[in-house]
This record gives structure tokens, C-alpha cells and sequence, in this order.
């Protein structure tokens, strides 16, 4: 409801007709009273403006069930199980390598992997991490937005795994003759591209409340945690960066609609234009490193 001015004057409070305003809201301008007086960071506001930053803005903290969180750590540790008993066969099926996506057209591979681990350690720090945000963003943001996160950075970040050596080296991604056939180079496996996605959503709501002291600190935390990890990628072997990198930027783009709407519709425009964006970008990249690896196949 809009509150009309025109019936208060400037010594008259805008919500108490009868009281003498001694101050205005530093946002809308309206003259209130002492009773009406909000402190802020910065100034003072009245009720209504902070009634309706209230409406727009959710918070981070949990206030929801995580269900989808448990879900897709219940399925990745079927998954881990029932690859140990095939004998590593859906690490073959499932993970994401630059020559059986681009050139067999086996697509299926950009969203796979979140599904396959290696070493059991490899597993639990990426359920772990998924636990710990995966909670506080599908309880702060709803199941829906997690899920879009999610699997969104899922792409973003096979594709980074794609793409990068391709254009780099794209001979190490073809196939090698041996005495027992062609060999197919090893691809990339795990979550951690996802989580690090997560891990930039979640960065992004925090920044937004960097005037809130516990978002600054937790902000402060989260930034930590992925530098460290990233350079642990760039330290030691055998971890894939393009895809952590490639995960976090796809989960940032996702998050920018979040927070930013007034209304649902406009919230669900803004995220399908991220989600279109985004895979858009991932489309495009996709095609032209496709037709450089196609070029020397």
C-alpha cells in the first residue's frame, strides 16, 4: 500500500497525524517521529521502509527443510557404492573428457560426474561441503534456487573442464593408440565443480549483506575457504581447477537475480535469464572448442 504525503505536513508525523516529526526517512523522505524512528547504518528509516526491505529481501538463514540436499548426498553415496561393485564401471560411464562429449557426442557427461568419486576421501569432503552449504542455501533460498544452483554450476563447470585443455592442448584430449587399443585420456570426476558453485552463491547473498556484521564475518570465511582450496588445485596434481573455477563463476551469474525482485514474477525472470545466460555462454563455448577438436580428430 502506497502511503499518500499529501495529507501531512512537514512538522506532522507521516504515520501518527496527531505527533510533531522531528526527522525524516533517509530513504523515502517521509517526516516521522521519535516513536517512528528506525536506526539504520545509515540514517534512520521509517516503518514502511523497512516492512518492505523486509518483503524483498529473504535472509540466508536456514528457515526451510533442506530435503533436496539430503537427497542428492543419499543418491552420490549409492552411486559410490554401487561403483565400487561394478568395479569402477560408472566412473566409466559418467565422467566428463573432452573427446567423448565433443566428438562421440556423449552430452550426458556435462551433469554426470557430480554423480562419481574416486578415493573415499575425495567423496567425503565434497558431501561435507555439501552438507554445510548446500543446507544453509537451500534453507535460506528455497529448494528451487538450490537446485538451479546446483545443477546450473554442474555444466558451467564440465564445460570449463572441456574447454580449457582443449584450447590449450588439444592433442592431450584424443585418443592413443596402444598395444591394447585406443585409449581415451582420463576425464574428470566429482561434485566439487557443484559445490564450488555453491560456494559462489552463497559469497554473492553474503556480499549483498556486507553491512550485517555476521554476513561480513561469514563472508570473510567462505572467501578463505575457497582460496585455500583453489590453491590446494594449483599446488597438487590431479585436481581439476577449470571446473571448480568454471562451477564458482556459473553459481555467481545464477545468484545475481537472487534477492533482487520484488515479486515472484520478476524473480522468476531474472533467474531464467541468468539460467539462459549461462547456458548460453556454455553452448557457445562448447561449439567452438567442439570445432577445434574436430579440426585435428
Amino acid at each position: 500500500m502506497t502511503e499518500d504525503l499529501s495529507t501531512h505536513t512537514s512538522d506532522t508525523c507521516a504515520f501518527h497525524s496527531d505527533r510533531p516529526a522531528w526527522v525524516r526517512c533517509t530513504r523515502c523522505d517521509r517526516p516521522i517521529c521519535g516513536d517512528c524512528v528506525i536506526p539504520a547504518s545509515v540514517g534512520q528509516h521509517c516503518p514502511a521502509c523497512v516492512r518492505s526491505a523486509q518483503k524483498r529481501i529473504r535472509s540466508i538463514r536456514p528457515d526451510r527443510h533442506a530435503a533436496a540436499t539430503f537427497v542428492i548426498i543419499g543418491v552420490t553415496v549409492a552411486a559410490y557404492v554401487l561403483n565400487l561393485i561394478l568395479g569402477d564401471r560408472l566412473v566409466e560411464w559418467f565422467l566428463v573428457q573432452p573427446y567423448l562429449v565433443l566428438v562421440e557426442n556423449e552430452w550426458w557427461r556435462l551433469v554426470t560426474p557430480v554423480l562419481v568419486h574416486g578415493p573415499i576421501y575425495h567423496i567425503l569432503f565434497n558431501m561435507y561441503a555439501l552438507f554445510v552449504i548446500g543446507r544453509v542455501l537451500e534453507e535460506g533460498q528455497g529448494t528451487r534456487r538450490f537446485l538451479i544452483v546446483y545443477f546450473v554450476s554442474a555444466i558451467s563447470a564440465s564445460t570449463a573442464s572441456i574447454a580449457v585443455p582443449v584450447f590449450l592442448h588439444p592433442r592431450t584430449t584424443l585418443p592413443i593408440q596402444t598395444d591394447l587399443g585406443w585409449l581415451v585420456p582420463g576425464g574428470s570426476i566429482g561434485a566439487s565443480g557443484a559445490v564450488f558453485g555453491l560456494f559462489g552463491a552463497l559469497a554473492l547473498l553474503l556480499w549483498k549483506r556486507r553491512h550485517q556484521p555476521s554476513a561480513r564475518s561469514a563472508l570473510t570465511q567462505i572467501v578463505v575457504l575457497i582460496l585455500i582450496n583453489l590453491a590446494i588445485g594449483f599446488t597438487i596434481g590431479g585436481i581439476d581447477n577449470n571446473a571448480h573455477i568454471g562451477g564458482m563463476i556459473g553459481g555467481i551469474a545464477i545468484a545475481v537475480g537472487f534477492d533482487l525482485a520484488d515479486t515472484k514474477s520478476a524473480w522468476q525472470r531474472r533467474s531464467w535469464i541468468g539460467i539462459a545466460v549461462v547456458l548460453a555462454v556454455c553452448a557457445v563455448v562448447l561449439f567452438v572448442a567442439r570445432a577445434r577438436l574436430l579440426a585435428i580428430a
